[in-house]
């Protein structure tokens, strides 16, 4: 009896655990919520245009990738940020999320920036 039952439980993890994975992957980064907020100050070193129309940010002695999801389609220009912010400490506020195509969680989704305690950008 065991025998039979082995086979469709082994078809069914195999199925399985691809689909978790890949709903791990597709899933949207959340909201920015109070309970999943993390921030990071630095001083910006570089602004770059990345992907699709994403802007990412440098800060320096980090490590860490921040960027601006569809930045410049929201209105924000590369010359503006780096004469703004290029050389200045900033505060960035992203929501914390794990993916598997990230495992060490290096790449981070802004949702704010924030200089001199003012708001320069929020979603």
């Amino acid at each position: 009896m065991k025998s039979e039952k082995m086979p469709s439980l082994l078809k069914w993890l195999f199925l399985a655990i691809p689909l978790a994975f890949l709903i791990l992957i597709l899933r949207p980064v959340p909201p920015l919520t109070e309970s999943n907020a993390r921030s990071v100050s630095g001083k910006v070193i570089q602004i770059m245009e990345t992907g699709q129309k994403d802007i990412s940010i440098y800060l320096e002695g980090n490590a860490h990738h921040f960027y601006i999801n569809r930045g410049l389609e929201q209105g924000l220009s590369l010359e503006g940020l780096r004469r703004d912010l290029v050389g200045r400490e900033v505060t960035l506020v992203y929501p914390w999320h794990w993916t598997p195509l990230d495992p060490q969680n290096k790449g981070h989704h802004v949702s704010q920036v924030i200089l001199d305690e003012q708001l320069v950008f929020s979603e």
